[in-house]
């Protein structure tokens, strides 16, 4: 994971987190999946060492 090597001179440990809807408009769309990895420098090596990944229910009549 190249680029960061600058957030590990800070911290120990990252959390990454990502969503995708079904588009962007806030007051119309919906968060449709999370995802979450923590990352952590070992033997100089950024490495993924949890991961959490959750889809997420339309509400009713919902589409994409």
């Amino acid at each position: 994971m190249a680029g960061l090597d600058s957030f590990f001179e800070k911290y120990d440990r990252l959390v990454l987190f990502d969503t995708e809807t079904t588009g962007l408009q806030f007051s119309r769309d919906e968060i449709i999946e999370f995802a979450a990895v923590v990352v952590e420098r070992k033997d100089g090596q950024a490495v993924v060492t949890e991961e959490y990944d959750q889809l997420i229910q339309l509400s009713p009549g919902g589409v994409i």
